[in-house]
């Protein structure tokens, strides 16, 4: 596969095979916090409406390949570590 871990075709692939939502949810808010962001802040800096990333982060709407890519750039993450279970995010998250 070409591009390797980075491709878009890669991540394609990832969502439709691991996505959990609650993960992602956990995982961003965590980020976002981690890095002292605010959403709007967040918003700002993915060039996105603040409600965006309130909806990413509710779970209201999954990210797109390319929105992912440009979150996990925003929050200083590899955007693999957004999708998985670390072993924390509660069953509610």
């Amino acid at each position: 596969m070409s591009g390797g871990l980075t491709s878009p075709r890669f991540f394609c692939y990832f969502f439709s095979v691991l996505w959990e939502e609650r993960f992602f949810r956990y995982n961003m808010r965590e980020a976002r916090k981690a890095e002292s962001l605010s959403q709007t802040a967040l918003a700002d800096a993915m060039g996105v409406s603040r409600s965006l990333v309130a909806m990413l982060e509710s779970g209201e709407v999954a990210p797109s390949v390319q929105r992912l890519l440009e979150l996990a750039a925003a929050l200083d993450v590899e955007p693999q570590w957004l999708l998985q279970d670390h072993g924390y995010a509660p069953a509610d998250a």
